[in-house]
């Protein structure tokens, strides 16, 4: 082989592994690229998921709260016990004041549980955990008058 010859041979062997790296280079990037645009779609995903979730959750609620106080709204709220005779000594007056019902007086803990449920379940939320649920919800209320205290 002439010297000549084996100058380009060396010359084209070294611009084809120059060739080689930036097409690995630039397949490299784009797998990168890929994987950055599918954690991008994923947590979207999920932010899209959560955002059903709560308002299924909120629809629940409004639904039960519209339920229960319909109910016992149609209910006599104020209850007058039945006094005797006044007497004529004003030391034995008495003053009652009738106190307005709650819902609790209205539905056990179970029955408003139920009532709950059956909410959830027409929202197809059926497989979370409804005591959990209620327990952050209230922890939530509580930690926000708190807050309301405070400021």
């Amino acid at each position: 082989m002439r010297p000549g010859k084996i100058i380009l041979l060396l010359k084209s062997n070294i611009l084809m592994k120059k060739n080689f790296i930036a097409i690995v280079i630039l397949i490299m990037l784009s797998l990168i690229g890929l994987i950055v645009m599918q954690v991008q779609w994923l947590s979207n995903l999920l932010l899209v998921q959560e955002e059903s979730i709560y308002s299924k959750i909120e629809h629940a609620s409004i639904s039960v709260t519209s339920e229960l106080s319909k109910q016992v709204s149609s209910m006599p709220s104020l209850h007058l016990k039945g006094q005797p005779a006044l007497p004529t000594m004003p030391d034995h007056f008495s003053f009652i004041i009738p106190q307005e019902k709650t819902i609790a007086d209205y539905y056990s803990s179970a029955e408003i549980h139920n009532k709950i449920r059956k909410a959830f379940n027409k929202e197809k939320l059926d497989n979370l955990n409804l005591n959990s649920l209620l327990q952050t919800a209230m922890t939530s209320s509580v930690l926000l008058k708190c807050n309301h205290k405070i400021s």
